[in-house]
């Protein structure tokens, strides 16, 4: 409830996190109402790193993981040397379930106080109402509290979930990869269908296995490449042979293939933006065959990556970029376009991640091949950013507004589409007009990008003159800098006086 506008978007560009929020602007005045912001979090996390003269880590390993018997876990850093704090927590979803565990008791876990009863009785008390978009819950303390029901929830994005359910004695946990920021997911939609409201012991038997069914389907559906079914002679059946020949079907597609500049990457753009893992684009894309093997081969950032693309089944691989290391497990599908003419695709899982990149490829004559690249989630877990931006800043408000009278209501999220699923062109590295094409391509682009900052300056032209108007109802900034420098007054008199109150 801190109204400050610098949040998950801003970190994806800024360095001083600690800096931007008390100099960012107020949407409104601290305590008026909620905004989910993980920012505030990040803050929190190095107040508290402060005044124990620990990082968060040390802490939490000595007060929570070590008393639950977690040794493996990952806290991302900020840019600032800090935990994140609002994001960025890897744990298996056994150690997720101990914590879920951990608070169902009341705060106690194999026999153990690992904290208070009321504080934990108040942590999932609602103190803020969250707005009805953001679902069936509203917030505690950095936990969500259903509005109704006996149920509360470690939410992150995109399905992963820790959903508890103390009337029934239920912890369950949810990693997933939807494209709901807050707590919409499909994957918990079937969970809280079957598994809350009364339970008697019949019931939960079968609405577990009803559950368990509803996931197969709900996998299946989600699953993009289909592979090739392995060939069962009598050997194979005995296990003595494997029948796993390579694909002549892709011969089509093998070679080596030049782009334009762009800034495009086998990895997910969501996870390069919220890692600060960002590349200079994929400079070349290579399809080959080594054996009965087929291999994808890129070239991005002056740092190439060789990943098997399975046939029969995902093959796993690690795809590095920029010393960050991904696991990485790829399918490919050789199939036929609804023209009936040869397309491939490949998708490539990131296991360790709620994220999937696919790549389509479709031929374009004989010296190159069109590349489709598109991921899940997708463009859609950005649309709430777009809807909350009347709430969020009233500049912004009104430059999407003068975009939505110019260009029509789904410009932005046109854009957001071609952003997350662009599409560029394959130029084969021998082809006699290489460079000719290339060059083609590359004026084709800036001839784009000139268009996008046309735009841009009508937005700023039309708010000089009228967004006085539009954000007259915003708090004073006198009133919104004499809050922060009180703020930051008493953050500073706290840590230099851990005894103060």
């Amino acid at each position: 409830t801190t109204g400050a506008t610098f949040g998950e978007i801003g970190v994806v560009t800024e360095t001083d996190w600690t800096g931007a929020f008390f100099g960012s602007s107020l949407a409104f005045m601290p305590g008026e109402r909620f905004a989910y912001n993980s920012m505030n979090s990040y803050i929190l996390a190095r107040i508290v790193c402060l005044r124990s003269g620990m990082s968060l880590t040390e802490l939490i390993e000595r007060r929570i993981f070590a008393p639950l018997g977690i040794k493996s876990h990952i806290m991302e850093i900020g840019p600032e040397g800090v935990e994140k704090g609002g994001f960025g927590v890897y744990l298996s979803a056994e150690s997720w379930a101990k914590l879920g565990l951990m608070m169902l008791g009341g705060g106690v876990y194999g026999g153990r106080r690992i904290l208070p009863k009321a504080w934990v009785a108040d942590s999932v008390t609602t103190h803020a109402v969250s707005p009805e978009s953001s679902g069936d819950f509203n917030y505690g303390y950095h936990l969500w509290v259903h509005r109704e029901r006996d149920e509360f929830l470690f939410n992150g994005m995109l399905g992963q979930n820790v959903w508890v359910c103390p009337s029934n004695d239920l912890v369950v946990v949810i990693t997933a990869g939807n494209n709901e920021l807050f707590q919409q997911s499909p994957a918990l939609y079937i969970v809280r269908k079957y598994l809350a409201g009364e339970l008697t012991d019949e019931l939960r038997h079968n609405n577990v296995r009803a559950l368990r069914a509803v996931e197969r389907r709900f996998f299946e559906s989600r699953r993009y490449a289909r592979p090739l079914t392995e060939a069962r002679g009598i050997l194979c059946m005995l296990g003595v042979k494997e029948r796993r020949p390579y694909s002549n079907s892709w011969d089509a597609a093998l070679g080596k293939y030049r782009l334009r500049s762009n800034g495009c990457s086998v990895l997910p753009i969501f996870v390069r933006c919220m890692q600060n893992n960002l590349s200079s684009g994929i400079e070349s894309f290579e399809l080959l065959r080594i054996g009965e093997r087929l291999f994808l081969e890129t070239l991005e950032g002056g740092e190439t990556n060789r990943l098997e693309v399975g046939l029969y089944g995902h093959a796993e691989g690690v795809f590095e970029l920029r010393g960050e290391k991904y696991l990485a497990r790829a399918v490919g599908e050789a199939t036929y376009d609804i023209d009936g003419k040869p397309m491939f695709r490949i998708e490539i899982v990131f296991p360790e991640l709620p994220n999937t990149r696919i790549i389509e490829l479709y031929g374009a004559g004989e010296e190159a091949m069109l590349l489709k690249l598109s991921e899940r989630p997708n463009n859609r877990i950005a649309e709430p950013f777009l809807e909350s931006i009347p709430v969020m800043n009233p500049k912004l408000a009104f430059a999407k507004q003068m975009l939505d009278r110019r260009f029509g209501s789904d410009f932005l999220k046109s854009k957001l589409t071609r952003i997350f699923s662009p599409t560029l062109m394959l130029i084969r590295a021998d082809a006699e007009r290489a460079d000719e094409l290339i060059a083609y391509e590359e004026e084709l682009a800036r001839e784009d990008t000139r268009s996008v900052k046309l735009l841009v300056s009508m937005v700023l032209r039309f708010m000089k003159g009228d967004v006085e108007e539009e954000i007259a109802d915003a708090p004073p900034e006198e009133e919104k800098r004499g809050f922060f420098s009180e703020l930051m007054e008493k953050i500073r008199r706290m840590v230099n006086n851990p005894n103060s109150p």
